[in-house]
């Protein structure tokens, strides 16, 4: 696959199963990781769209994230500690795996 200049790559991984079944999608500059998964029909529990209720939780496994100056208001401070993210509001500079398994049943 080649990626465009303007793209990253997101890793899902479900690591509730034994064989970690994973999906690559590409994230394009400046788009929400929320945005990247639903453009390419990846089905995520999400509402508000601006991280203020939390459903779209999501284990971030490796890699980093910026919520651009925006404050996560429904991610605790355990949550955060614990390494959870809310997609809806994050962006990557990088490649980045996330846990889907919250997510993708």
């Amino acid at each position: 696959m080649t990626l465009e200049a303007d793209s990253i790559t997101i890793r899902l991984v479900d690591n509730s199963s034994e064989d970690r079944d994973s999906t690559t999608i590409l994230v394009h500059d400046g788009e929400t990781l929320l945005e990247a998964m639903l453009r390419q029909g990846i089905e995520i529990k999400h509402a508000c769209r601006n991280a203020a209720c939390g459903i779209c939780l999501t284990p971030l496994l490796e890699g980093e994230i910026d919520y651009q100056g925006r404050i996560p208001r429904g991610l605790s401070k355990q949550e955060e500690e614990d390494g959870y993210i809310l997609p809806c509001i994050a962006t990557c500079k990088h490649a980045i795996t996330l846990d889907s398994h919250r997510w993708s049943s």
